[in-house]
């Protein structure tokens, strides 16, 4: 008898169907990556690597430094700004939370009632306000403070015209005694020395408005007094040299001597320089909003 031409059952594995398997993913992933971008460069892939795209010059930045105004890119991918003037800076008050003295100089404040405040950009607690009868700061005397050329510079917010407020002064009883003192007074700001028995006045001629913040100045350059507000030099007059020491007495800020002229309104950023700055420094510091 002849055997069908069939093979024999394989009882050796299960019969059932071999699973599918996937195939590997070749997919190629990408490992490069750019370096994050910059205040005046971003980073493109391109090519197999990076490559770096540069803001226009001109463009603005932040450079990240407080002391500069102006941030702008280079064309070439750094950002930087123009210095606001530091030489000469003998007292700097910026109020961020306290009323210590920023130039280095160690003349630092003692807060006496005044309160922080939003500054000029809405930043809580960075300025001080006074409530015109009993706040004011006082600076120890120090010989830092004896000055003969200056230059005195604050933004101010006044919420009275009334009165005389003072920003700030150096001064002792009597008439005339080697002082200086700085104020508003009827809305005006009112520069003044002390010289020789004889008192030497510069007011603006315009008001300071209320409710709003002011950059204002008072300078002595030799014998020219001036005040300004903003950019703008409003008044100058002619008084005697000779070195300014307030009778050894403390500075205060946002009042005069002996407890007068308290200051209604908040004070911020205020300067001392023991030099004359330029018109052109003067611009800077009133760019600084």
């Amino acid at each position: 008898m002849t055997l069908p031409d069939t093979a024999p059952p394989d009882t050796t594995r299960p019969d059932t169907a071999l699973p599918d398997t996937a195939l590997p993913d070749l997919t190629v992933v990408d490992a490069l990556v750019c370096p994050p971008a910059t205040a005046c460069t971003s980073f493109l892939k391109s090519g197999g690597g990076c490559v770096a795209a540069h803001k226009p010059a001109g463009a603005k930045c932040d450079d990240g430094k407080s002391g500069t105004i102006k941030d702008a890119c280079d064309g070439k991918g750094a950002c930087a700004g123009t210095p606001l003037p530091t030489k000469g800076l003998v007292a700097h008050y910026p109020f961020t939370g306290d009323a210590k003295d920023a130039s280095g100089t160690g003349n630092h404040g003692s807060v006496s009632g005044a309160t922080l405040t939003a500054d000029r950009f809405g930043t809580a607690q960075g300025a001080y306000t006074f409530n015109g009868k009993s706040d004011h700061i006082v600076v120890k005397d120090h010989t830092s403070l004896h000055l003969n050329d200056f230059t005195f510079t604050a933004w101010v917010k006044m919420t009275t015209t009334s009165g005389g407020n003072y920003v700030l002064e150096k001064d002792v009883v009597g008439t005339g005694t080697q002082d200086y003192e700085w104020l508003t007074s009827s809305g005006k700001t009112n520069g003044r020395i002390g010289i020789k028995g004889n008192n030497y006045d510069v007011p603006s001629k315009t008001s300071v408005a209320t409710g709003t913040w002011r950059f204002v100045a008072f300078r002595r350059a030799g014998s020219e007094l001036s005040t300004w507000i903003g950019t703008v030099k409003e008044t100058m007059v002619t008084a005697p040299t000779g070195t300014l020491t307030g009778g050894k007495q403390p500075l205060t800020i946002g009042s005069g001597w002996q407890g007068t002229g308290y200051f209604t309104g908040a004070l911020d950023d205020v300067r001392i320089y023991n030099r004359a700055l330029s018109a052109q420094e003067i611009a800077l510091l009133q760019s600084h909003k």
